[in-house]
């Protein structure tokens, strides 16, 4: 007889701290369960369902058996566990923090998620019963006037040992899978190859980016001057680039960086990755074959609002502005009325609650960075400040532009220095501080966003045009290689090169507003359209992580 088992957790006798914990874990997260002793030193929880076939199978089986039969048993009922880990903050990693989710979710694992704990998580992985958030601490920084080079072997020596004790020590020790965001790579592809081989453990790297690219970008070192030899390169285009290599420190960690990255992505036993052309480089350049799986936006997260709803946040971020005594932004949001009406600046709101948009709204454009030096946010700035001009040169045919930027970065406090010495009477910026659960109806309230990124591989894609389109927000991107896989221009959005270009296109996308702006319109049609749509997160991540989180060892166990 063939009995499936389907356990929730299991404990050993005696823990009686652990056992308190399991039951008010499955008594919050409001699963049926019931719970079994098997013998006078073990014990299970198991689903509400498993109880019949736990009796079909007791009555088939001798359940006075040896001590070691019975924790054999037990082993194997246990539930599979998947480490998931980014060394930076998790709460800006959606596409990891969606990784955990789905672990648990579609595959019933119990999830680790690791990393920085240094912005809110979004409830939904905070609440939920089989993902366990476990931070990794930071590494202390070190005076200015310490070295470059030696405060990133601190940080590797720092990160390595503190993410090598929580692998080993704080997750468990079965664990069938080890999932790690790249970048970085160094040290978290050593501690995770090393630890998915003591654990025998399926090692899966989900590709994001170079850590090697991102080290040449911050020290201004091109891939040319470093001589980086591919694994399709002859003979002789190795020796060429050796001959043209630059010397030094920081060269040398960069070319090191390069290799371990490589040597360690080949001894995965699977790769993911983010674009098509991040698929073809990763096998020209070290032989590593990946499955391409885009970002996608969750459905539970990214979506349109309605009208209510956008109107609602502004007024609540107005009248939070008003008790922290910025009146300026206040009357903005609130469209210069004040605290008492319930107008905003882009909607009405009549006495039976009705709202209802304004005829002299603004274009609302939205900007998501991280305020890095691969989003020249000048490009932005340089633009909005010709679109002015060319406010002016119309005699006000084009409408007024509101500027909504989100994120947070090294370089936020700069450009922002630079925004409050602009005079400008026809663009408004508004960057605030969004709850993580207010981001998504921020986006959708927008009516096109802008994408500076540009990618230090050139083949990484980025995820703030995914959240647009999954807010049915269309989108004026950097042009840069991959960039083209995502947006479709005169489709979902548009693409420019320089400052000039992007001004031409927020012209293009205002002339009209609110009412004849047809380019817009179409733009925004399509992206909302069955055809324009992204298929979301849940749609797709199944089909895409089929092989690589397939674990032959970890499938349901059964008694015969």
């Amino acid at each position: 007889m063939n009995c499936q088992w389907m356990p929730q957790y299991k404990s050993t006798l005696g823990n009686e701290e652990e056992l308190k914990r399991l039951q008010s874990t499955l008594q919050r997260s409001k699963v049926p369960f019931v719970y079994t002793r098997f013998s006078s030193d073990s014990q299970v929880f198991f689903r509400e369902p498993t109880e019949k076939v736990y009796k079909q199978c007791k009555s088939t089986r001798n359940w006075k058996d040896t001590r070691r039969s019975d924790q054999s048993l037990i082993s194997s009922l246990s539930m599979p566990t998947a480490a998931v880990i980014v060394v930076g903050d998790i709460g800006r990693s959606p596409r990891t923090a969606n990784h955990a989710l789905s672990l648990a979710e579609e595959k019933d694992y119990d999830v680790c998620l690791i990393g920085y704990s240094e912005s809110a998580l979004n409830e939904r992985i905070v609440n939920h019963p089989k993902i366990s958030v476990i931070p990794l601490l930071s590494p202390p920084s070190l005076p200015s006037f310490v070295p470059q080079l030696l405060c990133l072997l601190w940080r590797f020596g720092w990160t390595f040992i503190t993410l090598f004790i929580t692998l080993l020590f704080r997750i468990g020790w079965s664990v069938n899978i080890i999932l790690v965001q790249n970048p970085p790579a160094l040290p978290a592809l050593i501690v995770a190859w090393m630890i998915s081989r003591v654990r025998n453990a399926r090692f899966v790297i989900d590709w994001h980016n170079y850590t090697w690219s991102m080290l040449g970008e911050r020290w201004r070192i091109r891939e040319e001057e470093l001589g980086l030899v591919m694994n399709e390169d002859s003979n002789e285009v190795k020796k060429e680039k050796e001959e043209r290599r630059v010397k030094g420190g920081k060269a040398t960690y960069i070319r090191l960086t390069h290799y371990l990255e490589g040597s360690l992505g080949r001894s995965s036993d699977s790769s993911l990755c983010v674009s098509s052309a991040m698929a073809d480089d990763l096998r020209k350049r070290w032989n590593i074959t990946a499955r391409v799986f885009y970002d996608r936006p969750p459905n539970w997260k990214f979506g349109t609002v309605s009208l209510s709803t956008k109107h609602s946040l502004f007024r609540s971020l107005g009248e939070k502005s008003v008790k922290e005594g910025n009146e300026e932004i206040a009357n903005m949001l609130m469209g210069g009325g004040g605290e008492d009406n319930q107008d905003t600046f882009f909607s009405r709101e009549n006495k039976s609650g009705d709202v209802s948009l304004r005829e002299d709204r603004p274009l609302i454009v939205i900007s998501s960075t991280s305020w890095t030096p691969d989003e020249d946010f000048s490009i932005l700035l340089d633009a909005v400040a010709k679109y002015d001009e060319r406010v002016k040169i119309e005699k006000n045919k084009l409408p007024h532009l509101f500027l909504i930027i989100t994120g947070k970065g090294p370089e936020k406090a700069y450009y922002m220095d630079k925004i409050n010495q602009l005079d400008l009477s026809h663009v408004s910026f508004y960057s605030p501080w969004l709850e993580a659960a207010d981001y998504p109806t921020a986006v959708a309230t927008a009516d096109i966003g802008v994408c500076l990124h540009t990618s230090t591989s050139g083949v990484d894609l980025p995820m703030k045009v995914v959240d647009m389109f999954g807010c049915g927000v269309p989108v004026l991107a950097k042009r840069f290689p991959a960039i083209g896989e995502l947006v479709k221009e005169k489709e979902n959005g548009y693409l420019f090169d320089t400052h000039d270009d992007l001004v031409d296109l927020l012209v293009k996308m205002a002339r009209g507003h609110p009412e004849e702006n047809k380019e817009l319109h179409k733009l925004q049609a399509h992206v909302k359209s069955s055809k324009g749509r992204l298929r979301s997160w849940e749609e797709t991540w199944g089909e895409a992580t089929k092989e690589a989180f397939r674990d032959e060892k970890n499938k349901e166990k059964r008694l015969e």
